[in-house]
């Protein structure tokens, strides 16, 4: 935030925010409790706003011993059935350097009639493409009757009796465990993932951290997953990035890879340093992002984790298993 005073003595606030810590809804409430507090900033002001509680009595809240324990009983029990998590890739040097894009635009038609169709079997179009993300994971690996784990992005919302808690950054990545049958249909595995999302994103247990996961279960996340709506708009929206740019392409528009350059300023010694570093291997992101009725999808992480072979093979999968789904 910078604050500047104008030619005419009014003091104009100037904010800057992580798009990844706030969404549309979140924004404005908290824009309208900063505008709340900077004209007026007496404490009687603040005792009538009981929202306006500070945020590190929401952290503490959820750093209390006890909301820790239920959090750790919940994910203990989740996760019981996992086995634990190989050793990751070896970090080094150049494995940061070089990495994996990969991007193909429409690789699924028809989302609109599958977003009808999951409607009218209660579940969310999200639970659905993690389902077909589930049954890609599972036909790439050994057989086995292990789960399948990889992280999602989930931005929290408020509990009914608190509605304060909306407007801190509540952005987590929790662990969903999926669990991947020859026999189960699409939709029918898409119904278990609603459960479990219901399950994981509650208030509780949703503040867990993936070094809270690694410490208690032993599972280590590697794979995560985002999933995006984008606006309906005719136009660019001035306010909103693709989440990849067109240089991924090549002049025939098909999907490729690029790698990136060495950074200059890598500095392995401090990184070695972090305490919660271990509970992060190199990991693989994969993004889904519905465009009007198509579904873009992309594959990216450092070349020590994942091809261009293998992340083009898990995106025909996934396309695949969408593409096969009966509505």
């Amino acid at each position: 935030m910078t604050a500047e005073q104008r030619a005419d003595g009014v003091w104009e606030l100037t904010l800057n925010i992580h798009h990844a810590l706030y969404d549309g809804i979140t924004l404005p409430g908290i824009l309208d409790k900063l505008r709340q507090n900077v004209v007026n900033n007496n404490k009687k002001d603040e005792q009538k706003n009981p929202s306006s509680r500070p945020w590190r009595s929401f952290i503490a809240h959820h750093q209390s011993p006890g909301i820790i324990d239920e959090r750790k009983a919940f994910w203990t029990q989740y996760l019981a059935d996992a086995a634990d998590s190989a050793p990751p890739p070896q970090q080094t040097h150049h494995s940061f350097g070089d990495r994996t894009a990969y991007l193909r635009r429409s690789a699924v038609s028809g989302m609109g009639t599958m977003n009808t169709s999951c409607a009218s079997n209660g579940v969310g179009l999200p639970a659905l493409v993690f389902a077909a993300v589930a049954q890609s994971l599972h036909a790439r690996r050994v057989p086995s009757s292990e789960p399948v784990i990889f992280g999602i992005y989930y931005s929290n919302r408020a509990e009914k009796d608190d509605p304060a808690t909306e407007l801190y950054p509540t952005l987590n990545l929790l662990p969903l465990k999926v669990m991947v049958q020859e026999k189960t249909g699409l939709m029918e595995l898409a119904q278990d993932v609603q459960q479990d999302l219901h399950r994981i994103t509650s208030l509780a247990n949703s503040t867990v951290g993936l070094w809270e996961i690694k410490e208690w279960t032993g599972v280590a996340v590697d794979v995560f997953v985002n999933f995006l709506n984008l606006p309906k708009r005719q136009e660019p929206p001035d306010v909103f990035h693709e989440v990849v740019d067109d240089r991924l392409f090549n002049e025939d528009n098909r999907p490729t890879s690029r790698a990136s350059p060495d950074p200059s300023n890598f500095d392995a010694t401090w990184l070695s340093k972090n305490t919660v570093r271990g509970a992060f291997p190199a990991a693989m992101d994969i993004e889904a992002a519905v465009n009007g009725d198509a579904l873009d999808m992309g594959v990216f992480g450092s070349v020590a984790r994942t091809t261009i072979e293998e992340a083009k093979a898990l995106v025909d999968g996934i396309a695949g298993c969408l593409s096969l789904f009966k509505t």
